[in-house]
């Protein structure tokens, strides 16, 4: 925004960008990126996002400056996904998981309370 360049341009590349990493990144981790760009669009973070694009869209002032403030928060919906499908690229996991006990073996809500997965 400050050197007026379209945010369109940073969203379609980084769309690209996302949907290239979906190729390469496993199952597991495509469902949790996507979900976390829902992260950005709470009621706390999105008033908090838009003011800060609307002070940056100001500084030259454009006339555009509240579309470059909604743009800045899909922008930071397309940061979270970007991250965690990195990640994605970065870890693998092997040799982790959990294998609960059978409800067999628990027999009243005190035993419940008690049963840690990681014994």
């Amino acid at each position: 925004m400050l050197f007026s360049v379209p945010l369109s341009v940073f969203l379609i590349l980084f769309y690209i960008m996302v949907f290239v990493l979906t190729l390469f990144d496993s199952e597991d981790f495509l469902a949790v990126a996507f979900d976390s760009g829902g992260v950005t669009t709470g009621p706390m973070t999105v008033p908090f996002i838009m003011t800060l694009g609307i002070g940056f869209a100001a500084v030259p002032s454009d006339k555009h400056a509240e579309d470059d403030s909604f743009g800045l928060v899909a922008l930071c919906s397309i940061g979270l996904i970007r991250a965690v499908l990195l990640l994605g690229l970065v870890y693998q996991p092997e040799g982790t998981g959990c294998t609960p006990a059978p409800l067999s073996q628990i027999e009243n809500s005190v035993e419940a309370a008690s049963w840690r997965p990681w014994r």
